[in-house]
């Protein structure tokens, strides 16, 4: 059973405690680190026994022949090795590319996505040529009607099979690296071993009698090797012992994230629920009656998410615009729209509205409106006629206002036959006509 909790970061005390070990003649304990430095103790007292051997020199044309054999073999070593790495890092650029290739993939099914969850419950043969909520006029999006809902079908699943095989090259590509740093690992140690064993036999050549240190040599160039792979064995248990750590780290931020994140789904739904609350109120105090505020509801889950949802007894869920009079639409979009402005942390802090007293607007409804808005302490821009027809009566504007202190709105009056937006006239000169 493991020692580690797996709900807890590992400490990195725990982790440098993290040690190899063999068993030695005795059948104690050595650890790798400590070995090291015992092998290393037996050749240097190798070395010094070949030093103080003292018989006449004589060159070993066998060990001359050796040399040139080990040479040749270290040469091809050295440019398989070369071959191996250039090809190591082509394979490391390819990979990137597909993970680039990737990301990109499934940004753009996000954005499918996205564009998909933007019609609601509408088709797209209406977004295309959709409608003004308050004054009814056609709001025309050639791009959107570009689109169709078979379209953007065919073009998530088309990403979607990208995305597969992307991920398969990843794996794969991946693999191939496993193996190329397999093999470079391989000529390393190669390399390393024909290049102490040329140290061993340069020294063999100019030994004082070739034959007499053949053995200590010998000896001495296992005790190298053996060296070689216990140092190569003990760097890479440093090298995991350093990445558990980063992991470790990882291990501590992610679940700190994952707290993070948990909470925010809690506060969340707290925010929807008093979203909720504050649209349901602001639709009855505008006078809403096509279905009774008790039926709508928000929620953070389809149909229609986060959008306003009425429950009727018998039949499914509806968008609020479906089974709404024009005039209690206006109200929900009233509503909708103050409170975003309202609670929105991203909101921008000021809405603008053109003629909210469109389609048979009560006088009680637009004086609830311009009441709230001028105490809703951001700010409300309403574009209203001076006179217009409400409740089949000519209203002036000065009467929807009587009952709001004047300290709290701010009065533009725009001459007639002029607009709050207007194209602008550029006056002609002779130049341009020329």
């Amino acid at each position: 059973m493991s020692i580690f909790d797996k709900k807890k970061p590992i400490s990195d005390k725990k982790i440098e405690g993290i040690y190899a070990a063999e068993l030695n003649k005795e059948e104690k304990e050595v650890k790798t680190s400590q070995l090291a430095g015992i092998i290393q103790k037996e050749i240097d007292a190798s070395s010094k026994r070949i030093e103080i051997t003292d018989t006449p020199k004589e060159a070993s044309k066998d060990l001359i022949n050796a040399r040139e054999k080990i040479k040749e073999s270290l040469s091809t070593f050295i440019s398989e090795r070369n071959e191996a790495s250039e090809l190591y890092e082509e394979e490391k650029v390819k990979l990137a590319s597909f993970k680039s290739s990737l990301s990109s993939t499934v940004n753009d099914i996000q954005g499918f996505q996205d564009v998909k969850k933007l019609s609601i419950s509408r088709n797209w043969e209406s977004l295309s040529t959709s409608k003004c909520p308050v004054c009814e006029n056609n709001v025309e999006n050639k791009k959107d009607a570009e689109l169709s809902k078979e379209a953007i079908e065919k073009s998530i699943a088309f990403l979607k099979s990208q995305k597969s095989t992307y991920e398969k090259y990843i794996e794969a590509s991946e693999s191939v690296l496993e193996r190329y740093v397999s093999a470079l690992a391989y000529y390393d140690k190669n390399i390393t071993l024909k290049r102490t064993q040329l140290d061993s036999i340069h020294k063999d050549l100019n030994s004082p009698s070739s034959q007499s240190v053949r053995g200590e040599l010998e000896m001495q160039a296992e005790l190298k090797y053996r060296l070689n792979d216990i140092n190569q064995f003990n760097a890479y248990l440093e090298s995991t012992k350093n990445r558990m750590k980063q992991l470790s780290t990882q291990y501590f931020i992610l679940d700190t994230e994952e707290k993070r994140l948990k909470g925010l789904v809690s506060s969340d739904e707290e925010t929807i629920l008093k979203f909720k609350k504050s649209f349901i109120s602001l639709l009855d105090s505008f006078g809403y009656k096509s279905n009774g505020v008790t039926n709508i509801t928000i929620k953070d889950k389809p149909p229609h998410r986060l959008m306003p949802i009425v429950f009727m007894e018998g039949q499914e869920p509806q968008y609020i615009r479906y089974v709404s009079s024009a005039s209690d639409f206006v109200r929900s979009i009233w509503s909708y729209y103050l409170c975003l402005l309202d609670m929105g942390g991203l909101h921008p802090g000021f809405l603008l509205m053109d003629e909210p007293g469109q389609h048979q607007m009560r006088v009680d409804s637009m004086k609830e409106l311009l009441s709230h808005s001028s105490n809703i302490g951001k700010q409300v821009i309403l574009a209203i006629s001076q006179d217009r027809d409400y409740d089949k009566k000519d209203v002036n504007i000065s009467s929807l206002i009587e009952d709001i202190d004047p300290n709290k709105i701010h009065m533009l009056h725009i001459e007639d036959n002029t607009y709050c937006i207007s194209p602008i006239k550029h006056a002609v000169s002779d130049e341009d006509l020329q």
